[in-house]
C-alpha cells in the first residue's frame, strides 16, 4: 500500500501549439513508467515514477501533443452535443 508521502500531485500548464493545456502531474512511488490519460471531461492526467526527473516530463507530453489536442477536441464536441440534447428537451 502506498503512503501519502509516496505520491505528489501538481497542477501544471503547457503550451501545445497555440493551445494551453492544463494537466495533473502525479509523481508516484508505485508508477513504473510514464502514463498519459484523458478523463471523460477532457482533463489530462500524467503519472510518472518518483525517480523520473521532472525535466523529462514536458518533452514526453509534447511528444503526445497531437493525441492530447485531438482527444480534447473530441471530448469537448461530445460535451456540447450532450448539452444541446438536454436544452432541446
Amino acid at each position: 500500500r502506498c503512503s501519502p508521502s509516496d505520491s505528489y500531485v501538481m497542477i501544471q500548464r503547457i503550451l501545445l501549439g497555440e493551445t494551453w493545456v492544463e494537466y495533473d502531474l502525479k509523481q508516484s512511488a508505485r508508477a513504473r513508467r510514464f502514463r498519459l490519460a484523458m478523463q471523460v471531461d477532457g482533463a489530462v492526467k500524467v503519472t510518472v515514477p518518483l525517480r523520473l526527473s521532472l525535466d523529462r516530463v514536458e518533452p514526453l507530453i509534447r511528444a503526445h501533443a497531437d493525441w492530447i489536442l485531438h482527444h480534447q477536441k473530441k471530448m469537448q464536441a461530445k460535451i456540447v452535443q450532450l448539452l444541446d440534447r438536454k436544452s432541446t428537451r
